[in-house]
């Protein structure tokens, strides 16, 4: 049987009220699904085999840039498009080396890896964290000394969620040219086929 509905929705708008939550379910032998924020295709945060409740971490938004050591601090509810704007709103210089859905939570896709347009340059969204705060089984938080580099590898690109809720992510910022002017040209072949060459010049 397949629950497509959870027992219980927990939004916590502080992260000190997500450890009732895991106690609880922990108790009651119920699984917890966690949903960053964004959407979810696979449905993986709101289906189940057996009951469970589902912690949306949506209000869990909050985002801290700092561009003197060109780094960010964005909480797992916050989207990449939430992300992005931040970064824009402060530097016109300075990117992150995300994915290009907006509409999805980073606790997701960076847990997940992350692929994106500045990935052959700067790597995957997972490559590019310095520290993470997780929350564990007995809802201990845990940035990455305490948590050890085996679980700090796990939690970038195993699926965060496996291993503890993750709270927030450090990310390192990436440099990115102030204007980038983009064309594309197409070459028909034959009079039938046709290349199209997309161009990106910083």
């Amino acid at each position: 049987m397949n629950y497509s509905h959870p027992l219980f929705i927990v939004s916590p708008r502080k992260e000190s009220e997500i450890k009732p939550v895991i106690l609880c379910a922990k108790k009651l032998g119920l699984q917890i699904k966690i949903k960053s924020g964004g959407h979810d295709y696979e449905g993986i945060s709101f289906r189940s085999k057996i009951p469970f409740v589902m912690l949306d971490l949506s209000n869990l938004d909050d985002i801290k840039i700092d561009l003197k050591e060109g780094t960010v601090w964005v909480q797992a509810g916050a989207t990449l498009g939430q992300l992005y704007y931040a970064i824009a709103k402060k530097s016109k210089v300075h990117g992150f080396a995300g994915g290009v859905c907006f509409s999805i939570g980073t606790g997701g896709i960076i847990s997940g890896g992350g692929i994106g347009t500045l990935m052959r340059k700067f790597g995957i969204a997972a490559d590019n964290v310095v520290d993470a705060r997780v929350m564990d089984v007995n809802g201990k938080i845990l940035d990455r000394k305490k948590m050890k580099e085996d679980l700090f590898w796990a939690i970038r690109g195993g699926g965060g969620a496996s291993f503890g809720v993750i709270l927030a992510w450090k990310l390192k910022l990436v440099p990115v040219p102030e204007k980038v002017t983009v064309f594309t040209v197409y070459k028909k072949l034959d009079g039938s086929f046709a290349w199209c060459y997309r161009i990106e010049l910083g």
